[in-house]
This record gives C-alpha cells, sequence and structure tokens, in this order.
C-alpha cells in the first residue's frame, strides 16, 4: 500500500517500504487479524499456488501478535519492525514463513 492507512477499529496494518520490508503498525484495543498476500506481481504463477499468504494475529489480553502462513507454496523473508502505539513499543524480527509470536 501507498500513503497512511488508519486503524478505525483497533489490529495491525502492514506497509511496506522500497527495499520489502515491511513495518506492522499495532493500535491496541481489541483482539484483531488481518491477511497479507503476496505473489511476484508480475506473472500468473498464482495460478499454481506461487503465492503466500500470511496472517497477523494480534490479542489484546495477552498482548501477543503472532504471525503464521496460512496458504501458498512462495517462500518469504522479511524483515519487519513492529510498532505498538499504546505504549510506543518497537521490535524488529525476522520472519521466514515459519510461525512466530511475540509479545509486547
Amino acid at each position: 500500500p501507498k500513503g497512511p492507512i488508519t486503524a478505525p477499529n483497533a489490529g495491525p496494518i502492514s506497509p511496506k517500504d522500497a527495499e520489502g520490508n515491511l513495518t506492522i503498525m499495532v493500535y491496541p484495543g481489541q483482539d484483531a487479524e488481518f491477511t497479507l498476500y503476496e505473489d511476484d506481481g508480475q506473472t500468473n504463477n498464482y495460478e499454481k499456488g506461487e503465492f503466500c499468504k500470511t496472517l497477523f494475529s494480534w490479542n489484546n489480553q495477552k498482548r501477543t501478535l503472532t504471525i503464521e502462513n496460512v496458504g501458498g507454496d512462495m517462500l518469504v523473508n522479511h524483515k519487519m519492525h513492529i510498532i505498538v502505539y499504546d505504549n510506543n513499543k518497537q521490535m524488529d524480527v525476522n520472519y521466514n514463513g515459519k510461525k512466530l509470536k511475540k509479545k509486547f
């Protein structure tokens, strides 16, 4: 996505920078989730399963963000910068497609 993204009902949102790194902005207040869809952006190989769906789940009570692959055969490797906006806690993580849970 380009430009600002708002979160009227809380939850994580995710813009990519020019290098493909992700900044995950979490606006606490309630449990929330979203799925990031990626493919190569140039071919129809997504029809053959060459895509990736990454689920981001925020558990508000436990203050955890879980990141996991939920579809597709495309391998991903992302550097992510995660910001939780109510307390401004920040964390850098490397995500390689395996389930990852971080506490804030």
